[in-house]
């Protein structure tokens, strides 16, 4: 629940977030326990000083190249307890 700070997805209400996961699919590429070790790893499968930009509409964060600025194709979540990776896959 801490992805829910900001992203209008918690309900004081039910005392829980109402986010569900898109129906679109997804596609994995890294996996770790905290946000700081996943941000390790992007460094350096990538070889890139990443960042992560604001949170999204679908409660995601944009990978950023820290130097150029530049965005990367996948977007890092917090779900099933761990931050992820990934990138949705386009229906054809």
């Amino acid at each position: 629940m801490r992805h829910c700070n900001g992203c209008g997805h918690f309900s004081e209400m039910f005392q829980h977030c109402l986010y569900h996961e898109p129906e679109k699919p997804w596609t994995e590429w890294a996996k770790a326990e905290n946000m700081s070790d996943l941000l390790q790893i992007l460094t350096i499968k990538t070889r890139r000083d990443c960042v992560l930009g604001a949170l999204n509409d679908d409660c995601a964060y944009r990978v950023i190249d820290k130097s150029t600025g530049q965005i990367a194709r996948g977007v890092v979540r917090f779900f099933e307890g761990a931050w992820h990776y990934g990138a949705y896959e386009k229906k054809a």
